[in-house]
């Protein structure tokens, strides 16, 4: 069964689940209502789905007229980058505030997503880069045609699956490790832009939980202050950074190139 219908992506999904998948933690998806419908009918309402930010800026570049895309662009990149949960949800109304009165279809098109569209906002902010589209299953899929370009005709469907391993196992198309891999293994938030961005959930040992501060991730430096760089000695794991008033740094010899 081909296409992309709730029937298609139900039999794909419950294949795979048949096979011993098991519930997902969080998926992303490109919009497609089929697919949205079958994860929801397999694994309910509760189900963590993002839709593809890369894929609605594009729907809503469709909705308005060429001569507002660079407005539309500068106003929707501001809002999903924001840095917190908090700024995202600020910046999303005043965005709806805006369109609906310069283009009502681009603010219906984003309403129509509704908190799907900002559901990676529920992860550790280390996440959010890879959690916002599906550009690493895109980045596949670019690499796997580019390699079979040439080749017009498979001989049958099952020749699809073996020649993508083989081109992986070989080397010849290589998946990296995504931004913010370290974080993975935190808890999903139980709400998108709802939680408080400064808190976050991270498992101790023993199954224990504790809830530390963030907040050095989701606020702005304070005026009047500069981050300098500290070269991590050897053997250090990570560099550590501190913060000198301007008015100590005025003070300090200059150094030449």
């Amino acid at each position: 069964m081909g296409g992309e219908s709730k029937a298609a992506w139900g039999a794909f999904l419950g294949d795979l689940d048949a096979r011993g998948l098991d519930r997902p933690l969080f998926v992303i998806v490109d919009g497609a209502p089929g697919l949205e419908a079958a994860l929801v009918a397999l694994w309910g309402e509760t189900l963590p789905i993002q839709r593809c930010t890369v894929h609605k800026h594009r729907n809503l570049l469709g909705h308005a007229p060429k001569h507002m895309h660079d407005e539309l662009t500068e106003d929707y990149r501001d809002m999903i980058y924001a840095d917190s949960a908090v700024e995202i949800e600020t910046r999303r109304k005043a965005f709806l505030r805006k369109w609906r009165l310069k283009c009502r279809a681009v603010a219906d098109s984003l309403e129509e997503a509704g908190d799907r569209r900002f559901t990676f906002t529920r992860l550790d902010p280390s996440l959010w880069k890879s959690a916002r589209t599906t550009n690493a299953i895109e980045r596949l899929n670019e690499e796997f045609r580019r390699h079979i370009k040439t080749q017009t005709v498979l001989p049958c469907a099952e020749t699809v699956p073996m020649l993508l391993w083989a081109l992986m196992a070989s080397g010849r198309i290589q998946m990296r490790k995504v931004d913010g891999w370290e974080t993975l293994a935190q808890p999903v938030a139980r709400s998108a832009l709802t939680s408080r961005p400064d808190q976050a959930q991270i498992p101790m040992l023993g199954g224990r939980r504790q809830r530390i501060s963030t907040r050095f991730e989701t606020q702005p430096r304070r005026a009047g202050l500069r981050s300098f760089p500290r070269r991590p000695r050897a053997g250090s794991i990570s560099p550590m950074s501190y913060r000198i008033p301007p008015s100590a740094a005025a003070r300090s010899p200059s150094r030449g190139p």
